[in-house]
């Protein structure tokens, strides 16, 4: 390791040749990193870093890929492809999303079609050429959640012959902009009960409803902001779709948050196993 009084420039390989960078600036650290399988390890730090004198800083420097998860390709064929919105993209009621749908190797197509889900009408959408633009209404009383955005287009067949069909696919997340005055486990306007189970392994499904004020009560139970949790794993598990499977004899509760911790808010329900 060289010392701290003298900074040296650390050599590299980079396609077979050896380079050495030029002398560093007094004072400070300039590193370069080829490419790496491997997580890297350097001390000293990288420019800009400031330590106490006659402390040890141990920096650890990782590939890009190490610090950010891969999201998964999207669906769908090559030859088609939904521009806009992005994949996962986060849209609210009362909007209306723009979908925009091209082909990168320009492939030509007779028909395209955009579809969706119930309560979406996307009867009336088509075209005949690409890039081609589409205007969707978001419902203002859908539920939120996450829904399937399908792009299909048709290539011309032989003489008397389907052609075939390509499909690219991404989904939109519907969140409500606003946060509820209050949720609640189970159906509004009754009682919120104690789910009782018989025998471990038994499970159940529960609702989250959210109240936004004026009547405007909106299932809230598939909505990306909602997650689940039990107070005791040992007694009741809960997934991400809020069913709870009843593990071993006992008492617990099942919590829903709606929004972060710091500043969401929160409902339970009690559950026995017996």
């Amino acid at each position: 390791m060289a010392s701290r009084g003298t900074k040296q420039p650390i050599p590299f390989l980079l396609f077979g040749l050896l380079l050495v960078p030029s002398a560093p600036i007094p004072g400070r650290t300039l590193v370069w990193v080829p490419a790496t399988d491997t997580p890297l390890t350097f001390e000293p730090p990288p420019n800009g870093v400031v330590v106490a004198a006659g402390a040890t800083l141990n920096t650890r420097l990782e590939p890009i890929e190490a610090q950010t998860p891969q999201r998964e390709e999207s669906h769908g064929d090559p030859r088609l492809r939904i521009d806009s919105p992005r994949d996962g993209a986060v849209v609210a009621p009362g909007d209306t999303l723009q979908v925009t749908v091209s082909s990168p190797n320009r492939t030509r197509f007779i028909d395209i079609v955009i579809i969706m889900e119930d309560p979406f009408d996307t009867a009336d959408l088509g075209a005949t050429s690409l890039p081609a633009h589409f205007a969707i209404k978001i419902p203002k009383d859908i539920s939120p959640g996450s829904y399937t955005v399908s792009a299909m287009a048709g290539l011309a067949g032989r003489a008397g012959e389907d052609g075939e069909m390509v499909v690219a696919v991404i989904e939109v997340d519907v969140e409500r902009r606003e946060m509820p005055r209050a949720i609640r486990l189970g159906r509004v306007g009754s009682t919120p009960p104690q789910l009782n189970f018989e025998k471990k392994g038994q499970t159940r499904d529960i609702e989250l409803f959210g109240d936004f004020g004026d009547s405007d009560f909106v299932d809230l139970t598939e909505s990306s902001r909602v997650t689940f949790e039990s107070s005791d794993a040992a007694v009741a598990t809960v997934d991400t779709s809020g069913t709870i499977t009843a593990v071993g004899p006992g008492r617990a509760a099942v919590v829903a948050w709606y929004g972060p911790r710091d500043r969401g808010i929160k409902a339970s329900i009690p559950v026995e196993v017996r």
